[in-house]
Order: C-alpha cells, then structure tokens, then sequence
C-alpha cells in the first residue's frame, strides 16, 4: 500500500512539473512559427557608385540602419540592392541613409 502511494504521489508531482513545461514548448513553437511568416520587401536604388572604396562605404554603413536584413552592391551596374524589414523602416528612410553618405538615390522600377 506504501508503495501505491509514493508512486502516486510520484506521478502526480511529475505530471506537475511536466504540464508548464510543455505549455511552454507550445508558446514557443507557435511564436517561431510567427517570426518565420515575418515580412520583409527588397528595393533597387540607383546610385552613383563608381569603385570598391565607394561600396565599402555603403556596405559599412547602410549594412548598420535600422530594419536592414540584406545588402548587396553592385559596382558595375551602379545599384544597392536593399532587403528590409517594413515594419522598421522604409524605402524613403533608406534613400536618406543612402544620400547621408554621399550617394544620393533613386529607386529603380
């Protein structure tokens, strides 16, 4: 009979202890599965980047703004291709960080 009881005491503060944990197993799935619907939009500008110096120079500091997950500069085609997060900030923004540094901007179509 001792043994019935401490095994049903055993189980039942296990299934105390177990029950939050995978509640939050749950939260925490779910919240992931959220965090990998995020949005995100890419933008093209123009801009008058001539050599490595110049890219440098855009990639040490608009790599750093905020809401930027991506950045790609193109030398020979003059453009900076920017992959950002709309909810940080915005195509206008980016073309202020862009003119900031010296390269004044336009959007390509």
């Amino acid at each position: 009979m001792k043994r019935f009881i401490i095994t049903a005491i055993v189980a039942l503060m296990a299934s105390m202890v177990c029950a939050p944990m995978a509640q939050a197993a749950s939260e925490m799935s779910s919240s992931s599965a959220s965090w990998s619907k995020k949005v995100v939009k890419t933008v093209v500008f123009s801009a008058n980047i001539h050599c490595n110096s110049c890219k440098k120079k855009v990639v040490e500091n608009i790599s750093f703004e905020k809401g930027v997950l991506a950045l790609e500069v193109s030398v020979e085609e003059r453009t900076v291709t920017i992959t950002y997060d709309p909810a940080k900030t915005d195509e206008e923004k980016l073309a202020a960080a862009l003119k900031k540094i010296g390269f004044p901007a336009t959007v390509v179509k």
